[in-house]
């Protein structure tokens, strides 16, 4: 539907601006379209306009190498389960870095997993500050967050290998 919808919109507004690829994320369709007229900038001048004309919430525009990313606002958020995500693993459990790497969820990029390392580098990520922060509105899940955090360091170590502090 959306991916017609952003389609059928852009050539009414006379883009050139093919439809590569699609994927669903837990918050967006993420649509990714090419073509020589079609910009960034344009797509930013155009955001209103496109809301109000054709009902196409873009939450977000990213470039990439000869496309764009448009997230287009889902109408209801799709719910990831941790627990999905867990079984998704392979062999993390075998170096110190990835146990030290506790699963926060899936990418909305590529769809990969999302791990916030807390020794080592690890999955491509930088290793994370000494220190984070989880915020959000109330019932966005960040107590839920934390607790899957907690049981994900304390699964994958022993009482020898992690010292844990919460304040």
């Amino acid at each position: 539907g959306q991916i017609i919808a952003l389609r059928g919109a852009l050539q009414a507004e006379g883009m050139d601006a093919p439809v590569l690829d699609s994927r669903l994320t837990p918050n967006t369709g993420l649509v990714y379209v090419g073509g020589r007229t079609l910009t960034v900038s344009w797509l930013e001048r155009k955001q209103t306009d496109l809301l109000t004309r054709y009902g196409l919430d873009i939450v977000r525009i990213t470039p990439m190498p000869g496309k764009i990313a448009v997230g287009l606002k889902r109408p209801t958020r799709a719910i990831l389960h941790l627990a999905d995500a867990w079984l998704r693993r392979t062999g993390e459990t075998e170096l110190a870095a990835q146990r030290m790497a506790p699963l926060l969820g899936e990418k909305e990029d590529d769809g990969g997993l999302c791990f916030l390392p807390l020794a080592n580098s690890f999955a491509g990520q930088d290793t994370a500050a000494p220190h984070s922060l989880i915020s959000g509105t109330t019932g966005s899940g960040k107590g839920i967050l934390v607790t899957n955090l907690i049981l994900d360091l304390c699964a994958l170590n022993g009482p020898a290998d992690l010292e844990l502090y919460l304040i």
